[in-house]
């Protein structure tokens, strides 16, 4: 998944100025002109090489410690188009996929939970600059909560298209039928049919699950939004005193990606300080 945390966006900016041509490209110098000065002693080369050196590191210090916000909105930003992407995407055949399987409460949730997301954001904009690393952090985070809850309306209507081949007055009337029949073939048919009866209904109960998840978080957007709301600062002046606010979507974010995780074997993100 992706990761909003100050420790990737460290990571991937030392990652981007280590490969800047501010770097590449003097550090290519230095190589050669060591090469150079081992293999013939040349004067030209050694100083090709120290001058390489110096160009390397001057650049890569500019780029680290001058142009850190730089390349960590550049960070940011691609992540934030990735999700974005993916939600486009996901959200295209979402509401015909629920109304088929009947999941009346997966599309009362859809533009719930797009109602709840959207407020946050407005919240945000509300006490943060745009242009902050913070507010990219949090809107990251909001963005992939969102994310999350329109994976679990996906896994429902797949999980309910996978049984809704199996008539269930069917099975009762035939099992009402079969318990006069003592044969043992009429075992046999019962005991199958009572299996498809459980498979629908564990189905069920996975379904509902996953729809109880999306009803908390709602409540986490809704606790978030609110403690956004309640915190007393100017616009660009939040900083560090707003990172409490992240806490209960980062745990929901965990607790969403849990039917993810199982399917993909993946470790759940989280923010970190």
């Amino acid at each position: 998944m992706s990761d909003f945390s100050r420790t990737s966006v460290d990571k991937a900016v030392l990652k981007d100025t280590i490969i800047h041509p501010a770097s590449i490209y003097p550090a290519s110098i230095t190589v050669l002109g060591g090469m150079g000065f081992l293999l013939f002693q040349s004067p030209v080369a050694l100083a090709a090489a120290s001058a390489g050196l110096a160009f390397g590191v001057g650049g890569w210090i500019f780029n680290r410690y001058f142009r850190h916000e730089y390349f960590s909105r550049k960070y940011l930003d691609a992540l934030h188009e990735q999700i974005r992407k993916e939600t486009r995407k996901r959200l295209t055949t979402l509401h015909n996929d629920l109304r088929q399987v009947g999941s009346t409460q997966g599309l009362s949730q859809l533009p719930r939970l797009k109602a709840k997301f959207d407020n946050f954001v407005e919240i945000l904009d509300s006490k943060m600059e745009k242009e902050e690393l913070t507010y990219g952090r949090y809107l990251g985070v909001s963005e992939q909560v969102y994310l999350s809850t329109v994976d679990n309306l996906i896994e429902v209507a797949a999980k309910l298209k996978s049984v809704s081949a199996i008539d269930t007055r069917y099975i009762s009337k035939r099992l009402r039928d079969l318990a006069r029949d003592k044969s043992p073939t009429a075992r046999e048919e019962e005991v199958s049919l009572k299996d498809r009866l459980s498979l629908v209904d564990k189905t069920r109960e996975e379904t509902l699950d996953l729809l109880s998840d999306n009803e908390a978080a709602m409540t986490t957007l809704d606790k978030a939004a609110a403690a956004l709301a309640g915190i007393k600062t100017h616009k660009g002046a939040a900083g560090m005193d707003m990172e409490f606010v992240m806490k209960e979507l980062e745990t929901l974010a965990n607790r969403a990606h849990i039917y993810d995780n199982r399917r993909k074997k993946e470790e759940p993100w989280q923010i970190q300080n």
